[in-house]
This record gives C-alpha cells, structure tokens and sequence, in this order.
C-alpha cells in the first residue's frame, strides 16, 4: 500500500533486514520493469514515483499492480526532491534514478521550467544526499541518447562528444555532468546510462512503437503497420526490456562516469 512522504520517513522497516534499493521513477515504463525484475531476485525495494499527469496516472498505477503488494516493496508518492534523503537511505545499497520529465518536442518553451527542475535539481538533491550515505555502493542514472543531439556516425560510441539539440537533452546533459562532479568532488559512485529507444510492454503512450503496436489492431491498417508486427515486434521489445532490467542490474557495480 501506498505511504505518503511523511509515513515513510517515520517508517522503521524494522521487517526488512536485507540491504535494498531505490528505483525512481518506478512506475513508469522501465522502472517497473526494472523494480519487478528486482523484486523477483528476492531484493528489497522502495520506489518513488510522482504520477504527474505528463501521461494518465492510471497507466503508471497499472505499470506496478503486479507487484505494488509485495512484501519486499514500499511504494513512495510524491516529489523526489520533498523525501528526506538522508533518512531513506539508511540499508540502500543502489539508487536507481530513473525518474525524469521525458519528451523532446514537449521541452521547448513554458515547459522548459519542468525540465529543469525534474531532470536538473531533483537529481541534485539525490546526488547532495548521497554523500553521506554509508550503505551506497552505487547510483544508476538513467540518461538519454537525446545527450548526442544529431549524430552524424552509426553506431554512436560514448566517446563522440554530447551535441543536444533539444532542451531535453540539454537537462539530461547537465544532470549527467552532476553525477560526474560529485563523483569526482566526493567520491558519489554513479554511473549513467544513455538509452536509445527502449520499447515493450508498459512503454509510454506517446511513443512511436506503442502507437505502432495499437495501430496495427485497429480496422484501418496500412501494409506498414501489419509488416511491422508481423516483423515481431512484441517478441523483439520483450527481449529488449529483459536485458535492460539485466544490464541495469549489472552497473550497480559498474565503471563511474
């Protein structure tokens, strides 16, 4: 069942005596996925999401209803940047952040105030906070491909320098150049992740391949569509977020940034 800020921070979780993790965001597409993959490796889990309206909230609260009763899960609603930090972290081992104000087009003009303050100071607090963590091993930050801006070679290495293009990309560079100040000023242990275009089950409604995916049941279909889920989409996205919630996993231990 869900708690507010303020029960959890009360909440002494004195039944769980296992290390666990936080994944923000968690209700979304790949922090779902990524807390149920957790969850089914017998860790202990606390997710924080906000449920804004970016997109319905009941899709977010049907993302988590196969596991919001776990007994090693704690759900958290509200704003990242209003949960007191420095008690939540008591037994963390991992954070993953994947909480974010997503979406390029929606970046530009009276909407960049969003951006900035979801992607840009909420990973500051988490990042001011982890510094006096004793129990964290790792912070997972989950940045964008949108970091490239228009890149000219395919595949694109890490190592081609960051051209955003978007206001997006922009707050998702600047949160990825935190984590690296406070690794290299306090020893914060991030590591960042730039996703192309992840896409599955859970997948958010505005994107390309979700709105592929439904196109292809309605009367009205194009070859395009039909060709495209007889290609195998839902088999290639389910492998996909497999290995995501994988490598994820993986980096909790991972190369800093």
């Amino acid at each position: 069942m869900a708690k507010t800020i303020e029960q959890a921070q009360s909440d002494k979780r004195t039944g769980w005596k296992s290390m666990g993790s936080i994944v923000t965001g968690v209700a979304g597409f790949i922090g779902s996925h990524l807390a149920e993959a957790l969850l089914d490796r017998g860790e202990r889990v606390i997710g924080i999401d906000h449920f804004n309206s970016y997109y319905d909230p009941m899709l977010k609260y049907r993302n988590i209803a196969n596991f919001i009763h776990h007994p090693l899960f704690e759900l958290i609603e509200g704003d990242i940047q209003r949960v007191n930090w420095s008690t939540l972290l008591h037994g963390i081992e991992v954070i993953y952040h994947q909480a974010a104000q997503a979406g390029v087009r929606a970046s530009w003009g009276e909407g960049f105030r969003t951006y900035t303050d979801r992607n840009i100071n909420a990973t500051q607090v988490i990042l001011e906070a982890a510094r006096d963590a004793q129990d964290l091993q790792r912070i997972v930050f989950a940045s964008t491909s949108s970091v490239y801006g228009n890149a000219e070679t395919l595949p694109t290495y890490e190592t081609l320098p960051p051209e955003p293009v978007s206001p997006y990309g922009i707050t998702k560079l600047a949160a990825e150049r935190l984590c690296w100040l406070y690794h290299h000023n306090f020893g914060v242990p991030v590591t960042a992740l730039r996703y192309f275009t992840v896409y599955g089950p859970r997948q958010r409604p505005d994107m390309a391949f979700h709105k592929f995916s439904r196109r292809y049941y309605k009367p009205a279909n194009s070859y395009l569509w039909r060709w495209s889920a007889n290609a195998g989409l839902y088999l290639r996205y389910r492998c996909c977020c497999g290995k995501l919630g994988g490598g994820n996993h993986r980096n909790r231990r991972g190369r800093s940034v």
